[in-house]
C-alpha cells in the first residue's frame, strides 16, 4: 500500500501552543503509512531543530505586511498553495490553526477533491469577538462555510468542541476533541546565568506570548499585592509579543522592575526547573499547554479557570480561580478576583507541604496527555478519513 500524503497549513512556525502541536505531528505520524510536509504562510521558524528542509514558505518574508501588500501577498499566496497541490497531489490538508490556514485548507481541498481536517485550538468566538465589527462577521461567516465544507473537525478540549458544535450548529459526528500531547523531557541544560541574581528566592514563573489574552497585566497587579506580603518572590514571565513594551513599563512604574523578569523567546524547558510555582493567568483559551509543559516538570499550578481547557487539564491537581473583569488601569484598586488569586499564591509559597502535595498530583496527572496517546488519536482519525482514497 502507498503511502499516503499529507500537508499540514499553518500561518509560521513561531513557538507557540498550535505550531508545536503540528510539528509534534509531523515528526511522529508513523512513517510507514504517511509522509508528511508543513506549508507555513510567512517564512518564520523559531524551532531550533528545524530547517529550511522541513517546511515549504509560501511566502518568504517574515515581516508584517503593509496594507496595500497584502493584495498581492493573498494573491500570492493562493496561487503557490494550488501549485503546490498540483504538483505534490496531497491526499490530506489539514489546516493547524484558524483564520488564513484553515480557510486555505478547505478551498484547496474543494478544487482538487482531496480531503480536509481542521484543527480549532483556540476560542475562536471570544478571540473574534475583539475585532472590529466588520471583521468579525467576515470571519464568522468564513468559519462557517469552512465547516461545514471541511471534512472533520479536531478541537484541542471538551468545552472547545461543545462551544463550535452549539455555535455553529454542527453535527456531533463532524467534530472530535484530541488533547495536545507532551513528550516525556528530559530536563535541558539549566539555564541559571539569567536567573542567577535570585540566588535561593522562590520564582513564580509564567509563560505566554505577551498579548492581551493571555492576562499577564493582571499576574503584575497581582504580584504587586504579593510583593507587600512576601517581598522574597520573583516573577518570570518568559515570552515575546505585542505587550511587551507596556508590561515592562507597568512593571516599572509600580517599582517592581528588579524583581519582575522578561527573558523573552527563551527556552521554557531550560527554565520551568528553576520555578517554585507556575501560574497561568489567560482570559480565554483553547488548551493551553504551557500548564501541561508545567506539570511536567512536577510545578504546582494555579491558573484561571478561562474557557476553555485549565479545568479539563488540572481537574484535582491544581488550583483554578475566577477569571478577571476587564481590563484595569494600574491605578485602580485591585479586583476581588485579582486578590483571591494573590492569596492563592501566597497559600502555595508559604505551605511547603501544600507545594509539594500539589507538586506530585501534577506529576500524576501529566501522564494522562503522554504524546502517544495523540498520535494514535490523529492517525485513527486521518485514516477514517482517507481508508477509501
Amino acid at each position: 500500500m502507498s503511502k499516503k500524503k499529507v500537508a499540514f497549513i499553518v500561518y509560521s512556525l513561531k513557538t507557540g501552543g498550535a505550531e508545536r502541536n503540528i510539528v509534534n505531528l509531523y515528526r511522529l505520524l508513523p512513517k510507514d503509512t504517511y509522509t508528511t510536509e508543513i506549508i507555513t504562510v510567512k517564512n518564520i521558524c523559531e524551532f531550533p531543530d528545524l530547517t529550511e528542509d522541513d517546511y515549504i514558505p509560501l511566502l518568504q518574508t517574515s515581516k508584517t505586511l503593509s496594507f496595500f501588500a497584502k493584495p498581492f501577498a493573498f494573491m500570492t499566496i493562493c496561487a503557490k498553495l494550488f501549485l503546490l497541490q498540483k504538483k505534490k497531489s496531497y491526499d490530506l490538508l489539514i489546516g493547524g490553526a484558524e483564520y488564513l490556514p484553515s480557510y486555505l485548507c478547505v478551498v484547496i481541498s474543494k478544487l482538487f477533491k482531496k480531503k480536509s481536517l481542521l484543527i480549532v485550538g483556540n476560542n475562536i468566538i471570544q478571540e473574534n469577538a475583539r475585532r472590529n465589527v466588520v471583521l468579525r462577521k467576515l470571519n464568522i461567516l468564513l468559519f462557517s462555510v469552512c465547516f461545514r465544507l471541511s471534512d472533520h473537525i479536531i478541537c484541542v478540549s471538551r468545552g472547545l468542541q461543545n462551544n463550535i458544535t452549539r455555535y455553529f450548529s454542527l453535527g456531533n459526528d463532524s467534530v472530535s476533541t484530541v488533547y495536545n500531547g507532551i513528550e516525556p523531557r528530559t530536563i535541558r541544560t539549566i539555564q541559571k546565568n539569567k536567573l542567577s541574581i535570585l540566588n535561593s528566592s522562590p520564582i513564580i514563573m509564567a509563560v505566554g506570548r505577551l498579548a492581551y489574552q493571555k492576562g499577564f497585566h493582571h499576574l503584575i497587579r497581582i504580584f504587586s499585592l504579593i510583593h507587600q506580603t512576601l517581598p522574597q518572590p520573583h516573577l518570570v514571565i518568559i515570552g515575546d509579543g505585542e505587550e511587551k513594551e507596556k508590561l515592562q513599563e507597568m512593571s516599572s512604574s509600580i517599582g517592581l522592575k528588579s524583581h519582575i523578569h522578561f527573558l523573552g523567546t527563551a527556552d521554557p524547558f531550560a527554565y520551568l526547573p528553576l520555578a517554585d510555582l507556575f501560574v497561568f493567568t489567560s482570559l480565554y483559551e483553547g488548551f493551553g499547554n504551557v500548564i501541561v509543559e508545567a506539570m511536567s516538570f512536577g510545578l504546582p499550578v494555579i491558573s484561571t479557570d478561562c474557557q476553555f481547557g485549565p479545568r479539563e487539564i488540572l481537574r484535582e491537581s491544581g488550583i483554578l480561580c475566577p477569571v478577571f473583569p476587564a481590563l484595569p488601569s494600574i491605578k485602580d484598586p485591585l479586583s476581588r478576583e485579582e486578590k483571591y488569586y494573590a492569596k492563592r499564591i501566597i497559600d502555595i509559597l508559604v505551605d511547603e507541604k501544600k507545594r509539594k502535595s500539589f507538586a506530585q498530583r501534577t506529576k500524576n496527572r501529566v501522564r494522562f496527555f503522554h504524546i502517544d496517546r495523540m498520535i494514535i488519536q490523529y492517525d485513527q482519525i486521518i485514516n477514517r478519513l482517507l481508508q477509501h482514497v
